[in-house]
């Protein structure tokens, strides 16, 4: 079996959930992800654990929020003006995804949370910031 070394690419199988079990994210039987570790290409933590790993061996890998999607934080929800929608066209809803524009030129992901009758609320923190994540990984090969 093949050990994992810093610079490898390495191809695993995953599943990652949230806390409760709530699975967000795996791999197919037939379809392994491929990352080249020490590039900082996925999770940093998640790789210096598959570093050391052979090939075939398993681990349970448990994410604090800081560690994976982020802190949730307040900054990152704001009230506009439900007027602002309405000139563009756009009739909210909550659980809408929108595309924000901002100063940079680059648009932000935000998700209406909330309506009342003068302001909409709209949440722009990845769906699962402030969760602790863990993953249950494979390494499936070592190219």
């Amino acid at each position: 079996m093949k050990q994992v070394k810093l610079g490898n690419t390495v191809r695993i199988h995953y599943v990652g959930m949230l806390e409760g079990g709530k699975v967000i994210g795996k791999t197919e039987r037939n379809d392994p992800l491929e990352i080249p570790t020490g590039k900082g290409l996925f999770f940093p933590r998640l790789e210096q654990e598959i570093i050391g790993m052979e090939t075939g061996e398993e681990k349970q890998v448990t994410l604090q929020p800081e560690e994976a999607f982020g802190p949730y934080r307040g900054e990152l929800i704001a009230d506009v003006p439900l007027e602002e929608f309405t000139e563009r066209g756009i009739e909210p809803f909550e659980g809408l995804t929108l595309d924000v524009p901002q100063e940079n030129g680059k648009t932000v992901k935000a998700k209406v949370t909330g309506i009342t009758d003068q302001s909409v609320q709209l949440d722009a923190n990845h769906p699962w910031a402030g969760h602790t994540v863990t993953f249950m990984i494979q390494v499936v090969e070592v190219v």
